[in-house]
């Protein structure tokens, strides 16, 4: 005879009793002649598949679950899991931290707490895995703390030396400023220099009180104030003029004034235009310049 393995109304096969002999469902049966005999074919109740929860955490490890309601088991520490060999029911409560982070949501819980809610609510049938997760996210950076600010400027030169009353007021100004901060309120006084680099000390601008070089300031906690140290710059001497321009020289073929005397009136003065051109043509032409003269001169 052979037993059936299968599932029956909630049983399977466990085994035979009286056979001759059994193997797993097969059993031989010899019955003698004129005798009875009884065999037995044993079921029991077919194992239930057993209910699984799992418990995670993201953005945090080691995140502590609370048992809210449920099996005593329930809570622990993530990542964990539980299987039960019933359906069960809980309710887990996530802590707000967990290393450095804080509790954003729940993911995959029932619907009796909302999702952010630090409390969760699960159900797990047997044959079924359930898994939730409590998510962590990283905490926002602390709000700034109100500070007062002070800046220094310069105006017309950089690298300007302040000195400060208390000394932490004082500085050097690069990129024509520098800056105070303080938690508590600020106050002091400036001296600007009588000179720095190429400007001469002008005025102060925008201080509680201004006396020649020396500049007044109080700034309270969540202000910003800015005082200038005026500085002037003179403006270098104007080049000289450039020289003037030769004069062009004479016109070619000008008959009114020859380059150099002919020994001829050309003015019609009744004098020779000489001596003023002499010696300006060539040798052979003053000489014979000198000799017309001479004969002029005898026959006068």
């Amino acid at each position: 005879m052979k037993a059936n393995l299968q599932n029956f109304k909630g049983y399977v096969f466990s085994n035979w009793e009286n056979c001759d002999p059994s193997f797993g469902q097969f059993c031989d049966v010899k019955v003698p002649d004129g005798q009875i005999k009884t065999v037995t074919a044993n079921y029991i109740p077919a194992p239930v598949p057993p209910a699984t929860l799992n418990v995670l955490s993201a953005g945090a490890s080691k995140v502590k679950i609370t048992r809210i309601a449920g099996p005593a088991d329930v809570g622990g520490e993530t990542d964990y899991k539980r299987i039960y060999r019933e359906n069960v029911s809980a309710v887990l409560e996530a802590s707000q931290n967990s290393g450095g982070k804080i509790f954003e949501n729940w993911s995959s819980c029932g619907p009796k707490y909302p999702a952010n809610d630090l409390k969760c609510s699960v159900e797990v049938k047997t044959g079924e895995t359930k898994t939730v997760t409590a998510n962590y996210k990283t905490p926002p950076p602390p709000p700034d703390e109100p500070v007062a600010i002070l800046v220094v400027r310069s105006g017309g030169v950089d690298g300007v030396s302040i000195n400060g009353s208390p000394p932490g007021l004082g500085g050097t100004t690069s990129n024509y400023s520098y800056t105070r901060t303080s938690t508590s309120s600020i106050s002091g006084k400036l001296v600007a220099p009588g000179t720095s680099g190429a400007g001469k000390f002008s005025a102060w601008l925008n201080c509680d009180e201004a006396a020649g070089d020396t500049c007044t300031v109080s700034v309270v906690v969540d202000e910003t104030q800015t005082v200038t140290a005026d500085y002037k710059v003179s403006s270098p001497p104007p080049p000289p003029p450039p020289p003037p321009p030769p004069p062009p020289p004479p016109p070619d073929g000008d008959k009114d004034k020859p380059a150099c005397s002919d020994g001829i009136d050309n003015d019609g003065d009744g004098f020779v235009d000489y001596p003023a051109d002499i010696g300006c043509g060539s040798p052979d032409d003053t000489d014979e310049a000198i000799n017309f003269l001479k004969r002029f001169i005898r026959e006068l």
